[in-house]
C-alpha cells in the first residue's frame, strides 16, 4: 500500500513519445451500445498488427472523456487502445446507480462481442474513470476475473456513494481477487470536512479500500496519490501510461545517463530572448527546459522569453526510453536584474451626486510588449471629491504602484462636476370610486427634493401638499413638477390621469317565509350598502301589496317581491334582488275545516279538521314522492328528516282531493 502526497508534479514527456513509424488510426466516436440516448462510447485504436489491450475511461459527468488527447495518443502509442464510455448523467438514488453498473454489463458485453472488429484483446483490461464514472466502473472491476489487470481511478468513489451502508458500500466488492488499484485525488485528506471550502472527492475514500486491500494481504496492489492540486486532466492522468506498463508488461532494467547544463548569465529585464544550450545523454533524446515561474519568464522549445525581473529556476530535463532511464534533473537559477514608468491620471467628468467614474491612467515606457496587466500592484487613481461634493474642479491622483520591473513617476488629472439632472417617478394613478377616501401622491425625484402637485379639474379631485381629495366623478390630469436648485437642474413634469368612478352597492334581502291570509302586514328590511333607500314592489297585487316597506296580504297564491335601490350621484344603481312570498289560504273545503300546523315546519306536522281514514302523499318540487301513507281523523307526519325547501301535501278523504303547500324550515 502506497499513500503519495504531491504538491508539484512534473509530468515528463517522454511519456507521450510515440513510436518510430507509428502512425495514428482513425478515431470510431459515437457508437451506440444501447437503444439509451447516453449509451454511447468512442473508440480510440491503436495500430497493430495483433489484439491490442485496452484501457476503459468512464465519463465524470456525462458528455465526453475527460482524458486529454496528448494521453490518449500515448496509450495509442503503447499499443493500448482507449474505449471511452458513457451512461446516465447522474448518481443519486440507488435506482440511478444500479442503472449505471446495468450499463457497465452492457458496454463490456458490447466490447466483447465486437473484439475482433476492432482488435481488442479481452483478456487484458484496464478499467478507469473519474468521480461518477469510478463509480459506474466499480462493480464490473471487481469481479473476479483474470482478464481485469488493474484500475486508474481519479477523485474515485465521492461522499455520496457512502451515505447508505443498508443499500450498498464500496467495500462490498473486494474480495482476495480484486485487481491492481492506482487512485489520484485532487485534494488532502479529510477535505470534505474543510471549513470554507469542502469537498465530496476526498482521499480519505479510497484510503478505506487501502485499508482492506491491506486486511486481505494484498496491499502491495494498491497506490494513492493526493494533494495533486487544482491541475489539468494531464495531470490527472499522468501516472496512466506508467500504471499500464506496470500491469501489463514486464519492464526490463534501465542503464543511467546524464546531461550537462552550465550555469546562466545574469540578464536585465527588456533584454532580447535568448537560447538554453545543454549537452544531452546517451538516449538521443532531446533535452527539454522548464522555467519555475513562468510569470518570470517562459520558455518555447531552448527559447527564453524574459517576462519580469526576478530570479527564476531553469531546469533542464532529458526523458529516458527503453534502454536509458530519464537524466538527473539539472536546475540552473537566473537572475533578471529594472525601467521608469510616467503614469498619467486621465481628466474625468461627472454630474453632482453621481459616483465617481472609474478613473483610468496612462502609461509611458513600457518594453516587451508590457502592458499595465503585469504590473504586480498596479497604481490607482483616487480623488477627495464625494457624492455630496459641490459642483468645481478636484483633483485625481495618481499612487500606489508596486512591480518588480518599473519605477513611477506620477502626473495628476482633474475631475470636474457639474450640475445633475433630475428626473420625477410618478407611477400611474388607479382608478378611485366617489367614496374612496382621500389618498398621498408619491412622486419621487433622485434629488430627493419636495414635489409639487396641480389637479386640473378641481371639481374631480383637489390637492393640498400632496394629499388628493376625492370631489366628484370624472377625470382630472395630476401634474408633479420639482423646479431644482443649485445642485439640480429642474425636472420635466410628469402628468398622470385620475378618474373617479361612481362606486357600485349591493342589496342585502333576505328570503321571504309563507305567510298565511290570516296573517297580519309586516315589514321588509332589506339594506343597501350604501345605506340608500331600498324601493319594493310587488309583482301580484292581488296576494300583497306594498307601501313603503310594509306588505299587506290580500290573498292566497304567491307574488314576487322586488328590492332595488336606484343610486344617487355617488353610487350606480343596484342589482335588483327578487324573493317569492306564498300566501296560504286559511279555508273551508266542503265544509270541512282544515288546518295544517305548524305551518312552516321543522318536525311533526299536524293535520286536523278531516274524519275518517286520509291517504297522504308529500312530494318535493320535482314532484318527487317522499312520504305517503294514511292516517285517521286528526294525525301527523314527521318531516324532520326532510331538507329545508317547499313540499306539496295532496290528501284523500271521503272522496275528495285535498292539496296544501308545506314549508319546511
Amino acid at each position: 500500500m502506497k499513500i503519495i502526497q504531491l504538491f508539484l508534479i512534473t509530468f515528463l514527456s517522454a511519456q507521450f513519445c510515440y513510436a518510430q513509424g507509428h502512425f495514428a488510426v482513425p478515431d470510431v466516436n459515437g457508437i451506440h451500445y444501447g437503444p439509451g440516448a447516453n449509451q454511447y462510447l468512442d473508440i480510440h485504436l491503436a495500430e497493430s498488427n495483433t489484439p491490442t489491450p485496452v484501457y476503459f475511461d468512464a465519463h465524470a459527468s456525462g458528455g465526453n472523456t475527460n482524458m486529454p488527447r496528448s494521453i490518449v495518443e500515448a496509450l495509442k502509442a503503447e499499443g493500448i487502445s482507449v474505449v471511452a464510455w458513457e451512461s446516465i448523467q447522474r448518481i443519486g438514488l440507488p435506482s440511478l446507480t444500479q442503472q449505471g453498473w446495468d450499463d457497465a454489463e452492457l458496454m463490456f458485453a458490447w466490447v466483447k462481442a465486437n473484439a475482433q472488429t476492432y482488435n481488442f484483446d479481452t483478456t487484458r483490461f484496464i478499467i478507469g474513470g473519474s468521480s461518477r464514472g469510478t463509480v459506474l466502473s466499480w462493480k464490473y472491476g471487481h469481479r473476479p476475473d483474470p482478464n481485469i489487470k488493474g484500475l486508474y481511478m481519479y477523485n474515485a468513489l465521492p461522499n455520496r456513494v457512502w451515505k447508505d451502508p443498508d443499500w450498498w458500500l464500496p467495500t462490498e466488492e473486494i474480495k482476495v481477487s480484486s485487481p491492481r488499484i492506482f487512485y489520484v485525488y485532487q485534494r488532502e485528506p479529510g477535505s470534505s470536512e474543510h471549513p470554507t471550502d469542502p469537498d465530496g472527492h476526498d482521499p480519505i475514500n479510497g484510503m478505506k479500500i487501502m485499508d482492506l486491500y491491506t486486511a486481505l494481504g494484498i496491499g502491495d496492489r494498491d497506490t494513492l496519490v493526493h494533494s495533486i492540486g487544482a491541475s489539468g486532466n494531464s495531470d490527472r492522468y499522468q501516472f496512466l501510461v506508467e500504471f499500464t506498463r506496470s500491469v501489463l508488461y514486464e519492464l526490463p532494467t534501465k542503464a543511467s545517463q546524464a546531461l550537462t547544463f552550465e550555469a546562466l548569465v545574469d540578464k536585465d529585464y527588456g533584454d532580447s530572448n535568448f537560447n538554453l544550450s545543454a549537452i544531452g545523454g546517451a538516449s538521443g533524446n532531446p533535452v527539454t527546459f522548464v522555467s519555475s515561474n513562468t510569470s518570470v519568464a517562459t520558455i518555447s522549445g531552448n527559447t527564453v522569453t524574459i517576462v519580469r525581473a526576478g530570479t527564476v529556476n531553469i531546469t533542464a530535463s532529458q526523458a529516458g526510453n527503453d534502454i536509458y532511464n530519464a537524466s538527473p534533473d539539472i536546475v540552473q537559477p537566473l537572475t533578471i536584474h529594472k525601467k521608469t514608468l510616467v503614469v498619467t491620471a486621465n481628466d474625468q467628468n461627472r454630474a453632482f451626486g453621481d459616483s465617481n467614474p472609474t478613473f483610468s491612467l496612462t502609461y509611458e515606457g513600457f518594453v516587451n510588449g508590457d502592458n499595465e496587466v503585469v504590473l504586480d500592484n498596479p497604481p490607482i487613481a483616487t480623488t477627495n471629491a464625494i457624492i455630496s461634493s459641490i459642483p468645481e474642479a478636484y483633483s485625481i491622483i495618481a499612487s500606489g504602484g508596486q512591480d518588480d520591473n518599473y519605477s513611477f513617476n506620477y502626473v495628476n488629472g482633474t475631475l470636474t462636476i457639474v450640475k445633475a439632472a433630475q428626473v420625477i417617478n410618478l407611477n400611474p394613478l388607479p382608478m378611485k370610486t366617489t367614496i374612496d377616501p382621500s389618498f398621498d401622491l408619491e412622486a419621487v425625484t433622485n434629488a430627493n427634493l419636495a414635489i409639487s402637485y396641480r389637479s386640473s379639474n378641481p371639481a374631480v379631485g383637489t390637492i393640498s401638499g400632496n394629499t388628493v381629495t376625492i370631489v366628484g366623478a370624472g377625470t382630472t390630469n395630476i401634474t408633479a413638477s420639482q423646479p431644482g436648485d443649485g445642485n439640480y437642474n429642474p425636472a420635466n413634469e410628469v402628468v398622470q390621469t385620475l378618474k373617479i368612478i361612481k362606486a357600485d352597492q349591493v342589496i342585502a334581502f333576505e328570503p321571504l317565509p309563507a305567510k298565511s291570509t290570516e296573517d297580519p302586514s309586516f315589514d321588509l328590511e332589506a339594506v343597501a350598502s350604501s345605506n340608500l333607500t331600498i324601493i319594493y314592489t310587488s309583482s301580484n297585487t292581488d296576494v300583497a301589496t306594498i307601501s313603503g316597506n310594509t306588505v299587506t296580504l290580500v290573498g292566497a297564491g304567491t307574488t314576487n317581491i322586488t328590492a332595488s335601490q336606484p343610486g344617487d350621484d355617488n353610487y350606480n344603481p343596484a342589482s335588483n334582488v327578487m324573493h317569492i312570498l306564498t300566501i296560504n289560504e286559511v279555508g273551508v273545503v266542503k265544509g270541512i275545516s282544515l288546518r295544517l300546523y305548524p305551518n312552516p315546519i321543522s318536525k311533526i306536522l299536524t293535520i286536523e279538521g278531516l274524519s275518517g281514514v286520509v291517504r297522504y302523499v308529500l312530494v318535493n318540487i320535482q314532484s318527487k314522492e317522499l312520504l305517503s301513507g294514511q292516517g285517521q281523523d286528526t294525525f301527523q307526519l314527521d318531516v324532520s328528516t326532510l331538507p329545508i325547501g317547499v313540499y306539496t301535501l295532496r290528501l284523500e278523504n271521503d272522496g275528495r282531493t285535498i292539496v296544501r303547500k308545506v314549508f319546511k324550515k
